[in-house]
């Protein structure tokens, strides 16, 4: 039985440092029901309440809630009567969203993971409400964040570290869905290590999208041996992240020649990537 009508029942009166912009106004019907829809399940998500001024808007409050999960959530919150946008992050965390600058704006509102951290599947859902005249608002999601697989094909047997980096992608997004123009510092990276020889292991990254219409991402790749010294580095041709892709890469050691004592080889990327939106 899937669960409606969840009842939060949550004032945002003295929710934000804004609330003097909201002044003493009638509340005819306090309640408003948000329908989310989704068809991927989401552990969480957060829901900000965006007042619309005359000028721009102002953040009243931020609520976590569960869900959306596959059938239509609804949930009930009590708000002043007035005119909002509801943004809503699923699988958002309250720690990664920042306000950049003195007003608490959603175009100052910024979702961001930094120091190497790999954002989850992030979603994005907005829709608007006019408090105490229309008692429901419906949201759908889109995706934020994009999905790269890299498969390293037949690991030879003096391979024993890989490390892979994702470079140039951004660090974060407004809540406006402009991409914030800042590469993540330290960029994303992933390490493999008990590696088995002539495997092929696949190493999954997640990120925001490219950091500009001018940059594109790639990958590198260094391999090591067992005293940590470099063996093998190869770089992927540039591709372009503007969110929901799911970029499928490869790359594999060619053989380049043969000592006394085992094969050399080269790391090559191919230059075939494949991939497509996800869902």
């Amino acid at each position: 039985m899937r669960k409606l009508l969840i009842g939060l029942g949550v004032l945002c009166f003295g929710c934000s440092d804004n609330t003097g912009e909201i002044g003493n106004l009638p509340d005819p019907d306090p309640f408003t029901r948000l329908t989310l829809t989704s068809d991927v399940t989401i552990d969480s998500s957060q829901v900000l309440f965006f007042r619309q001024l005359a000028e721009g808007d102002s953040l009243v409050c931020q609520i976590g809630i569960e869900g959306p999960k596959a059938d239509p959530d609804e949930h009930i919150f009590s708000v002043p009567a007035g005119y909002y946008q509801l943004v809503t992050i699923g699988n958002g965390e309250p720690e990664h969203i920042r306000f950049m600058g003195g007003q608490r704006t959603k175009d100052s509102t910024l979702i961001e993971y930094t120091g190497g951290v790999q954002p989850p599947d992030l979603y994005y859902g907005s829709g608007y409400v006019k408090a105490g005249e229309q008692k429901r608002i419906g949201s759908a999601f889109l995706i934020l964040t994009c999905r790269i697989a890299l498969t390293i094909q037949q690991v030879p047997q003096e391979v024993k570290r890989i490390r892979a980096v994702l470079e140039n992608t951004a660090e974060g997004v407004y809540l406006n869905l402009v991409i914030r123009k800042k590469p993540a510092i330290p960029p994303i990276f992933t390490e493999l290590t008990e590696l088995q020889p002539g495997t092929s292991p696949t190493i999954h990254f997640k990120s925001f999208p490219s950091v500009s219409s001018t940059d594109s991402s790639f990958l590198n790749v260094s391999c090591f041996d067992a005293a940590d010294n470099l063996l093998y580095q190869g770089k992927s041709v540039s591709f372009r992240l503007v969110g929901s892709e799911d970029i499928q890469v490869s790359c594999r050691f060619q053989s380049v020649g043969r000592t006394d004592e085992y094969e050399v080889y080269t790391l090559f990327f191919d230059r075939n990537i494949t991939g497509g939106l996800f869902r």
